[in-house]
């Protein structure tokens, strides 16, 4: 696996909390000073190029990856957000938290707060229901994202037979931006090798147990064939997590604005059982990492198109 650059790794503290004063508009909340109600930044804090995690841990070590850190910022919700430079191009690092609600709170936000194009890169990690896709391998989105919901009205004692018949829905697919989604491939194969690199469909649950078909006997979930349903519907499905679908379809519905691209490391192997060791995971958070950085910084975003005045890039 490729090394990251030793001048790019320093240690980074975590950013201080941001309190959010008197919001007045509970249509789209922001305080008197702009700052956006969950995140916590205003305009000219966060970079038209993005690379978004689920863990908060990983975005800090993302940080590190970047030639400079020149803005961080915690909010009260937790949302934690590193703005610096790689090869002299601004770039974002955003961590969404877990789940759709979540990252429904960064991509609207942040489409409120950045002037012009967001190139978007989700870096999570999954399971795969591929047999033959090993863990440490790394699947991308460029097949599109599905979303797994489930439907709530199956389980209610006056369940209808049409509700019952389906106690998950599988969604269309959602496209990436096939650009940006190009250039991520490039990078993690050069990262990792091009047969380590798996592009298929991106599923993503609506929730980590019931919806990904983990089973267990505390619940009614009825969820023993949703992983066979899928792969049936969708066959070159690559991976399963839970935040890649709502980024892929809020682009779709963003009037061309928003460019997703998806990146998973393979953690859980979903027919064997198999799961990564902490350490080789580590690894590949490191030189995935670098690659999605580098893949984002490449991506074209109109001059024209981008925030120029008072942003926290400019002064430096």
């Amino acid at each position: 696996m490729s090394g990251v650059r030793s001048t790019q790794i320093r240690p980074t503290q975590v950013p201080e909390t941001t309190e959010i004063s008197n919001c007045t508009d509970a249509n789209f909340p922001r305080d008197g000073n702009g700052l956006v109600y969950h995140l916590g930044v205003k305009e000219g804090h966060v970079a038209n190029r993005i690379v978004t995690c689920g863990d908060v841990g990983r975005a800090k070590f993302l940080s590190t990856l970047l030639d400079e850190i020149v803005f961080e910022n915690k909010s009260p919700r937790g949302f934690v957000i590193y703005t610096g430079f790689y090869n002299k191009v601004p770039v974002s690092i955003v961590a969404s938290m877990m789940g759709f609600p979540n990252m429904d709170f960064v991509v609207r936000e942040l489409r409120a707060i950045v002037e012009g194009d967001l190139a978007i890169v989700r870096f999570g990690t999954c399971g795969t229901p591929q047999p033959d896709i090993p863990v440490g391998h790394i699947a991308v989105s460029g097949g599109g994202c599905c979303g797994i919901y489930r439907n709530p009205d199956a389980f209610a004692e006056d369940a209808d037979d049409t509700d019952r018949k389906m106690p998950f829905k599988i969604t269309r697919l959602a496209p990436a931006d096939r650009v940006l989604q190009d250039l991520v491939n490039k990078e993690c194969a050069a990262a990792v090798g091009e047969a380590n690199v798996h592009e298929g469909v991106n599923a993503s649950g609506c929730s980590f147990y019931s919806s990904q078909g983990r089973t267990n006997t505390y619940f009614d979930d009825r969820n023993e064939t949703v992983v066979d349903d899928l792969v049936a519907k969708y066959p070159n499905t690559v991976a399963i997590e839970m935040e890649t679908f709502h980024l892929f379809d809020l682009a779709r519905s963003s009037h061309g604005t928003i460019k997703p691209a998806g990146a998973n490391i393979v953690l859980a192997q979903r027919r064997s059982n198999d799961f990564l060791t902490h350490d080789e995971k580590h690894k590949l958070e490191s030189s995935i990492g670098i690659a999605l950085i580098k893949a984002v910084s490449q991506y074209d975003v109109p001059a024209d198109r981008v925030h120029k005045t008072d942003a926290v890039w400019t002064k430096h």
